[in-house]
């Protein structure tokens, strides 16, 4: 169960929209380990609201003005509503640092 603030950060981002993209899912409490990205997903075809995931590796980085939205290489893409309290912000920083350089050497990831 989402306490009132998360929430009130869901809603807001449900609300949103993004006409270019199909958003299959929105996760919260969300941190990156090992190139893939864990939280708990709402309004996605395949999990019950609410359930932990772990995403497919993420091959690409989308940034708004206010979220960040990643493509995993199964073609899922997340919302990313807010971070884990324990560098959940932190642990996506590193994974764009990671990005940036590897599209200097021709990697198939994607900062955006």
């Amino acid at each position: 169960m989402l306490r009132p603030g998360k929430t009130a950060l869901l809603v807001n981002a449900l609300l949103e929209e993004y006409p270019e993209y199909v958003i299959t899912g929105y996760l919260t409490d969300v941190y990156i380990s090992a190139y893939c990205a864990v939280g708990y997903v709402y309004k996605h075809a395949q999990y019950e609201n609410g359930r932990k995931m772990l995403t497919e590796e993420i091959s690409k980085v989308i940034e708004f003005e206010h979220r960040y939205m990643i493509e995993t290489v199964d073609g899922e893409r997340l919302l990313l509503v807010n971070f884990h309290s324990c560098g959940g912000r932190k642990s996506l920083m590193f994974l764009l640092e990671l990005f940036s350089s590897g599209a200097m050497s021709g990697s198939r990831y994607c900062v955006q």
